[in-house]
Formats: C-alpha cells, structure tokens, sequence
C-alpha cells in the first residue's frame, strides 16, 4: 500500500484582523481572538495578518505581541504614509515585522507614488516581500505599477494581491507581462479568486512556485478558498508550495512559521 500524501503546513497568506471603515464592506469586524479560533478549528498552522482601512498598525502588533500557542501568526504592515507618524512606526518595528503591505486603492496613489518611496527603501533593507493590492483601478492599482516597483527593485520579492485583479482578463493580461519582462520576483496571492480554472491557468504558465495561497478573511471566509487549491488536482509538492512553503522562503528568516 502507499505511504499517502505527505504532511503539509497551511498558512493564509493573506488575512485582515479589525474593523472596515470602507461601507461597501458592511461594518465587517473581527478580532485576534476570532481569528485564532477560527484558524484552529480549520486546522491551519498559521496566518499573515494585516490590519484594516484604518491601518491600525500598533495596536495589531501590540495584540500578536501577546498571542502565543497555535496557530502562528505573522504581521504584514499597512502602510499609511497619511498618518503622521506611521512610517516612524514601521521604523521602530521593522525587524519584528514579516511583510509590508500597499493598498493603493486606499491611499489613492499608485504604489510606486514618491510617498510610498521611504516604505519600499525600507522593505529592501529589511528583507520584507512587498504584498501589493490590485485592482480594477488600472490608474492607481493596475498591476502594471506593482511590476514597475518589481523591475526597479529586483531584490524585492513583489507578491499581487489577487493575482492582478481579481478579473480573468486582468489575472492574464498581469502573466503576459510577467512573463514578457521576465521578472522572477513577482508571485501572485490566490486571495479572493473565485475561478479555480484560472488559478490553475497561472500555476501552468508561470509554475506552483510563484503562488502564494490566501483568502483575504475577514472578508471571505479560509475554507472556500482552500477548496479552491484542492480542486486543481496538484502533485503533494506543489501543493505544499502553495499552502505555505513559497510565503515561507519569502520572509526573513527568524519570521518563517517553519
């Protein structure tokens, strides 16, 4: 008889922990301690947890500060260059964090915006991956901008929020260009992508490696888009790259969940 598939570590690489100021999202709120509850029962080992709309920065590192036992989780900081005192923040912080985080869509600029310069600056110098959201606002968050940070920070590990754009043209027109320009520091977060068949597309075109498995809870919940990782018949490897292993060899290395 077979040995059966081999163990893996699930980690949600892309998780919110507080409340939503943006209405669209219905007043959506949640906390570590709903967070951790939820992250057992599902038998994750970890998450990569960012803050909200409000970016509230410290007072999620104050709370992950205290977490201790299962699961693990990590930080990605949400960079808020409006609030006065952020990047300073993210300064004092920097070598206890895993990631940072650029919404441009919230902040209204696109991620390579010279606001945003002393972040990315700090992010190489840190060793943190760059999760960038993409969107349907191709002026500010087109993943075209987040390739242009990847092509001029080539030691910049760039991850797309929604491999592009959480839209079939937009995830193909986001590997076209990927692969066009050839740039090896780019992956793709399967957050919010509803299309297993796309995501299946992407692993094919640009391999298992590249991909970086999350869900964006709160606002979705982990399971449905786990499902969407099994239903695409990978090898145990591969699937233990997209489960957590890729996200792992991303981080810095005293901020690996394994």
């Amino acid at each position: 008889m077979g040995a059966g598939p081999k163990p893996f570590a699930i980690i949600d690489g892309h998780a919110h922990v507080g409340a939503w100021r943006d209405p669209s999202f219905g007043g959506r709120a949640t906390s570590l301690s709903d967070a951790t509850t939820l992250y057992r029962a599902l038998g994750f080992q970890g998450a990569l947890l960012m803050a909200t709309d409000l970016a509230c920065n410290v007072e999620l590192f104050e709370a992950l500060a205290a977490h201790d036992g299962a699961p693990r989780f990590r930080m990605a900081w949400f960079a808020e260059p409006r609030q006065e005192d952020d990047f300073r923040a993210l300064e004092r912080r920097a070598s206890s964090l895993a990631v940072l985080k650029v919404h441009p869509s919230f902040l209204r600029c696109p991620v390579g915006d010279k606001s945003l310069a002393p972040y990315l600056d700090l992010a190489v110098e840190a060793g943190l991956p760059l999760v960038v959201h993409c969107g349907r606002w191709r002026e500010v968050a087109g993943f075209e901008h987040a390739l242009e940070v990847a092509h001029r920070y080539p030691t910049l590990a760039v991850v797309l929020s929604h491999m592009g754009g959480d839209e079939p043209l937009l995830v193909r027109a986001a590997l076209d260009a990927i692969e066009d320009r050839r740039l090896g520091n780019v992956y793709l977060g399967t957050e919010s992508v509803r299309q297993y068949w796309l995501v299946q597309e992407a692993c094919e075109r640009l391999g298992s490696s590249r991909l970086i498995f999350g869900s964006d809870y709160n606002l979705n919940h982990p399971a449905a888009f786990k499902a969407i990782i099994e239903a695409l018949g990978l090898r145990d490897e591969q699937r233990a790259e997209v489960f957590g292993a890729n996200l792992n060899g991303l981080l810095p290395a005293h901020q690996r969940f394994f």
